[in-house]
């Protein structure tokens, strides 16, 4: 079973990506990126290297669509000379265990498609939101079996598409999107403008002055992490 790592990298991802390849890139077989055109990421290709000297990527225009974004990235991953079986979907800001990803590949010998679950932090690496509880998502899938994601921004494989699928509580991605003050402002940003975008609204360039700061519940998480963060910091790749 020879399993890729596929992923979307944008501008200003590098940070995560040097810190998180290296804890289980020697768990996957090798790496297909795609870009977006026109997107300084120099840096991000330079992260990526260090933990994958001769790593595959393409670069597209974006659409909006990062559903359609991330099946260029399967099509990519199917006609790599490489002759990959599987991808496994990580983000520049999700890590797992290498003995996570072992796992997938060998679930991966039986079923088409893994629901892995996600844990997912809240302000600092020590703290986490269990109103997700285990925040499911298909993240693995063997290739050439028509597996393809849909959805503009919360894009996702529908499960009517398979048969083989299975559901892995003991298989964690660690999602650090919302580490950090300024990441929180401006993944909140984000969402607000896709809020506005659906409702017919332009986006906007910054976040209201009057709008209150996210909360979301937030309890300390005592499992084990892929990353101590007594060791790097609990606000790392950033600072508060």
């Amino acid at each position: 079973m020879k399993i890729a790592l596929a992923m979307m990298v944008t501008e200003g991802e590098a940070p995560y990506l040097r810190l998180h390849l290296p804890v289980y890139k020697c768990a996957v077989d090798g790496i297909m990126v795609v870009f977006e055109r026109g997107e300084y990421i120099e840096d991000e290709v330079a992260a990526i290297k260090s933990s994958f000297p001769e790593p595959e990527w393409i670069v597209r225009d974006f659409h909006n669509d990062w559903g359609e974004m991330f099946n260029f990235g399967i099509d990519a991953v199917e006609h790599s000379q490489c002759r990959y079986d599987a991808l496994l979907r990580i983000d520049p800001d999700e890590a797992m265990f290498s003995s996570d990803v072992d796992k997938v590949r060998s679930y991966l010998e039986t079923y088409d498609l893994l629901w892995l679950s996600r844990i997912n932090y809240w302000m600092d690496r020590e703290h986490y939101s269990p109103q997700y509880g285990h925040d499911y998502q298909a993240r693995a899938w063997r290739l050439n079996c028509g597996i393809r994601l849909s959805g503009q921004h919360h894009e996702s494989v529908s499960l009517s598409q398979h048969t083989q699928v299975n559901y892995l509580p003991d298989v964690t991605i660690h999602h650090y999107g919302d580490i950090g003050r300024e990441r929180v402002l401006k993944r909140d940003l984000h969402y607000l403008n896709v809020a506005r975008e659906q409702a017919g609204h332009p986006p906007l360039t910054e976040r209201p002055a009057d709008r209150e700061f996210p909360t979301r519940e937030n309890v300390l998480y005592t499992g084990p992490q892929p990353i101590d963060p007594n060791v790097v910091g609990k606000y790392a790749p950033f600072k508060e």
